[in-house]
C-alpha cells in the first residue's frame, strides 16, 4: 500500500487520499491541488471543431466555471500536507523547460 498523507478524519478522505494527487505541485514542491470540478463533456462542443481549430477556446473555460467544484483538503489538513518527495519532484519535472514555468514566491 502506498503512502497517503495523515489527517483523514472520515471513510471518504482516507479513501481520496489513496488516489495520486502527489503529481499536482509547484516549483516549490509544495501540493497544490486543493479541488476538482465534476464532468464536463467534451462532446457538446464538437459542432465547433473544437479539437481541430486554432480559434480560441474560452468556451469551454467559460463551461467549466458553470460546473460544481467539489474540496479536497481542509485547511486543517493542508496545514499537514508533507512536501513532495525529492524523487518524484525530479521524475515529475524532467523534460520541462523551467523558463516557461510560473514559479511562486516562497512564503
Amino acid at each position: 500500500m502506498r503512502y497517503h498523507d495523515a489527517g483523514m478524519p472520515d471513510a471518504v478522505s482516507r479513501g481520496q487520499s489513496y488516489f495520486d494527487f502527489s503529481f499536482c505541485f509547484n516549483t516549490l514542491e509544495r501540493k497544490t491541488l486543493r479541488a476538482y470540478s465534476g464532468p464536463l463533456k467534451l462532446s457538446r462542443f464538437d459542432g465547433k471543431n473544437w479539437t481541430e481549430t486554432d480559434d480560441d477556446l474560452e468556451y469551454i473555460g467559460d463551461a467549466f466555471r458553470t460546473l460544481p467544484y467539489y474540496e479536497l483538503p481542509n485547511s486543517e489538513q493542508v496545514a499537514r500536507l508533507v512536501e513532495v518527495e525529492v524523487d518524484l519532484s525530479k521524475a515529475g519535472l524532467t523534460g520541462w523547460d523551467f523558463a516557461g514555468l510560473n514559479v511562486p514566491v516562497a512564503e
